[in-house]
């Protein structure tokens, strides 16, 4: 019996793995999208936020850059609308103000000398049709992972065909200079 939340994907490269990500989730983006442009004048805002993160991206991260792009195509939608969503809260207009410095999303911790990884997601409300588990390949990496909808994932917890277990555990600094969004980072 196939598990409502599980999913796994197999592209050649990042656009192929966008697009096929973008047609299995593109209700999730679509309804995202919706809920967000019910504020229009906060989304252009964020869209205009998002823009500026652009260039550093596409600079040092291009191919997820274009997994975006596909993932845009696949769902039927814009890509700055759908680049927009994939910041989350890195785009608010209170941000990082929006939870005093700290976040809701998680906790990770390493016990037994190494042999136990745990972690868990402080989970906002909604969260439950956000996340799901997803194996995603592209040639011969595999990154097996919790996987928040309209992301480029690996902004949770993850562990790839190479060994490498990540946790990321959300921390907001005050300082905000602009470069790399953290989502990408995560994902990189």
């Amino acid at each position: 019996m196939a598990h409502k939340n599980y999913f796994e994907f197999t592209a050649e490269n990042n656009f192929e793995l966008g697009k096929l990500m973008g047609k299995n989730f593109s209700n999730e983006a679509k309804k995202a999208l919706e809920i967000e442009k019910g504020n229009p004048e906060e989304f252009k805002l964020k869209i205009e936020r998002a823009k500026k993160y652009l260039d550093f991206n596409q600079k040092y991260f291009p191919q997820y850059v274009e997994e975006l792009k596909g993932y845009a195509e696949g769902a039927g939608l814009e890509f700055l609308d759908l680049y927009t969503l994939s910041l989350e809260d890195e785009v608010a207009e209170d941000y990082p103000l929006l939870t005093g410095g700290q976040t809701e999303k998680c906790t990770t911790f390493i016990t037994n000398g190494g042999k136990t990884f745990a972690h868990n997601e402080d989970w906002d409300k909604g969260s439950e049709e956000k996340i799901s588990v997803v194996r995603k390949t592209i040639g011969d990496l595999s990154i097996l992972e919790l996987y928040y909808a309209n992301t480029l994932g690996g902004n949770s917890v993850s562990i790839n065909s190479n060994g490498f277990v990540v946790g990321i555990n959300s921390l907001v600094s005050t300082d905000t200079k602009m470069g790399l969004s953290k989502n990408v980072i995560c994902r990189w």
